[in-house]
This record gives C-alpha cells, structure tokens and sequence, in this order.
C-alpha cells in the first residue's frame, strides 16, 4: 500500500520574528491529550518522566497496532520509533516494553529513545511522549523548537504526539501545532 501524500507544516518558530520551522512533510498526524491526575516528576537521574503518559504511549501505540492490524506490522516490518526529550521517561518505556508480553513479537522493529538518539534517522511510525505535565506550564527544554524538529521529522507514516495540552498550548509554537493537526485529522 503507497504512502499517502505528505502535507507541509509551516509554523513560525519565534514570536515577533520572521523566522519559521517547516515541520517536514507529515503523513498523518494525531495529537493526543493527555490530563493525567498524577505529574511529572524528576528521577533518581534528574531526567523527567511522567508514568501516566508512559503507559498512555503503549496503550496508544497498541492502539494503533490493533487498527492496522498484528499481522500487517510484522509482515510488512512497520518500524517504530519512540521518542521522548528525556532520558527518564525513555529508560521508563523501555522497562515497560521489557514487562509487557504483548510487545514480545514486535519488539525487534520497536526502538525508544531521546530526541538526540534519533537525530539522522527515521522510522515507518513515530510516537512522542513529552512528558511535561504540570499547572506553571513549564516545559524546559520542549522549548528548543530546534529539537521538536529533529523529533517530529522522523516519521515516514504515522506521528504520533502524546502530552498534556494544558501544559504544552501555553507556548504559541505547541498551541499551532495542536490546532494544525486538529484542522488536518
């Protein structure tokens, strides 16, 4: 089955200023909201994570699976990339996808790392877990429009963005991107 068309996503990347990111060519996008009674919170590391949006992102990616069908992801070899900017919440996913036995076949084509590790690849599916979660809106480094790039750019197919829309809209860039792919999908 042929990829569908890609559409640009232009969005300005500074407020006042005339520069832009141009977000690749998204296939599909979807944007999930994720209010989790329980936050953020830092590690034994000092690296983010939020365990709600963790299992929020398997259940999602699974989700997913199930629609395009079991069969079809290992037939076809669907490669999956998850990423989050923080290394808490990628060591995190990956203990989870260790424990749960549903992952087991797919494990092989399923990769989970940061931002950065992802940098010059790309994968069939991309899943986003931003990990930031809290009521002062604060989102750190998720403010580097530079790394979103590099995050949202990695998908051939299928993007998927999961995080708190209370947390992450309070930035223009996040609240545009929010809407885009609301108009879109």
């Amino acid at each position: 089955m042929p990829l569908p068309s890609p559409t640009p996503l232009p969005l300005p990347s500074r407020e006042g200023g005339g520069h832009h990111l141009t977000v690749g060519r998204i296939a599909a996008a979807q944007i999930h909201s994720a209010p989790l009674p329980t936050r953020e919170g830092l590690g034994g590391g000092s690296s983010w994570f939020n365990p709600l949006e963790a299992q929020l992102t398997l259940d999602t990616l699974q989700r997913y699976f199930e629609k395009i069908g079991r069969e079809r992801i290992l037939e076809e070899r669907i490669d999956v990339g998850i990423i989050s900017p923080y290394k808490g919440q990628v060591a995190l996913l990956r203990r989870l996808l260790r424990q749960d036995r549903y992952w087991r076949p797919f494990r092989s084509l399923i990769t989970v790392n940061t931002v950065d590790g992802f940098q010059g690849q790309e994968r069939d599916v991309i899943v986003i877990s931003l990990v930031r979660s809290n009521e002062q809106g604060d989102i750190g480094f998720l403010r580097d429009l530079r790394r979103m790039n590099v995050a949202i750019t990695r998908a051939r197919m299928k993007l998927l963005l999961i995080g708190d829309r209370s947390t992450l809209c309070r930035m223009p860039f996040y609240r545009r991107l929010a809407e885009y792919v609301d108009e879109q999908w």
